[in-house]
């Protein structure tokens, strides 16, 4: 623990809100700023460095100082109990990290006057990213925390809160390939289209690159192949079955290929953008799950139905793993259309 000779004044105007990004200090006795050597989105394996300045105002006994790295997320929401007229709250918690360094832990009467003391967190793997909506939050952030060694006095501590953005790593969903057969209602003819995802896994602002060969054995014209990227979020009651779960195509990230002739044999790519702003993955947790997959529409005319499926991608920092790289090599699907 290093005192300054000489006293500073605050010039910063005081915080009480944890989400923000600046230091935050507050006006009780005990000044304390939370500094980060880089203001920045964290990743699992990044070191945390910083320092934490605090200023006495006065000769003060203090009991313990201890500075944390904490990752919590909680889910919750209200919903209906089976009872007329009548709710239930739901909520779930589960926790990511809680490091500590232990600054003081014997009473001592720290003199007045301007005290830094450095720091080193390790952001852990497997853990999911940062995340903030209404009905869940995934928070971390650096927690400083001073008990005053003051007889008769209940709540004698007080907390300094610096919020930090995590993005964790993510896998890519192992797929294997398959197989799917769609009736047609011609006779005698079919349509065979095999198509593959060059990567399952992409970082965020990666195009999405679906490669498709038709080989039409028909009379029927396929109009074109429609991709569109959709995020599934899910959030959920930790050893419960209860969710609550949302689905929303995101806009310009849908792309069209042109059409396959009858009786040819087409090769059709289709290159569909990842925004690169608030687009991840969120792994590693049993309170939410967010995710995505690339909706793909075989296009057919009237009077004969289009054919749908998902395929599922992975979107965010990308471990660099042997067994990952393979998963990651790309999937084949092969979809028969055939006559009855």
């Amino acid at each position: 623990m290093q005192q300054e000779n000489s006293q500073t004044t605050n010039s910063n105007p005081v915080h009480n809100d944890l989400h923000n990004t600046e230091d935050v200090q507050f006006k009780m006795g005990i000044d304390c700023t939370i500094k980060l050597e880089k203001n920045k989105i964290y990743k699992s394996g990044d070191t945390v460095v910083g320092e934490l300045k605090y200023v006495l105002d006065r000769d003060t006994k203090i009991e313990f100082i201890v500075l944390s790295l904490k990752g919590e997320g909680r889910s919750h929401w209200t919903g209906p109990s089976g009872i007329k007229c009548s709710a239930t709250y739901f909520s779930s918690t589960e926790e990511y990290v809680n490091e500590n360094i232990v600054i003081q832990d014997t009473i001592t009467t720290v003199d007045k006057g301007t005290y830094k003391h450095p720091f080193e967190f390790v952001i852990p793997n497997n853990i999911p990213s940062s995340f903030k909506k209404k009905r869940c939050k995934i928070i971390y952030k650096i927690v400083a925390v001073f008990s005053k060694a003051v007889l008769g006095i209940l709540d004698n501590t007080k907390t300094f809160v610096r919020i930090i953005e995590v993005r964790g790593t993510v896998k890519p969903c192992p797929t294997e390939p398959i197989k799917h057969e769609i009736p047609f209602r011609l006779k005698k003819e079919k349509i065979d289209l095999n198509i593959e995802l060059e990567k399952s896994l992409v970082a965020p602002g990666e195009v999405l690159t679906l490669k498709c060969v038709v080989n039409n054995e028909s009379s029927v014209a396929v109009k074109g192949i429609r991709a569109g990227l959709v995020r599934h979020t899910i959030i959920k009651m930790r050893n419960s079955k209860k969710k609550k779960s949302r689905s929303k195509a995101l806009s310009l990230c849908e792309e069209q290929t042109g059409p396959a002739k009858c009786y040819d044999r087409t090769e059709l790519t289709c290159y569909v953008p990842t925004p690169n702003i608030n687009t991840f993955s969120i792994q590693h947790s049993k309170i939410l799950e967010k995710s995505y997959t690339l909706n793909v529409t075989v296009r057919l005319p009237i009077p004969y139905r289009n054919v749908s499926f998902k395929i599922p991608v992975v979107i965010g920092e990308i471990v660099c793993d042997e067994e990952v790289t393979k998963v990651n090599k790309g999937t084949s699907w092969q979809f028969k259309l055939k006559a009855h």
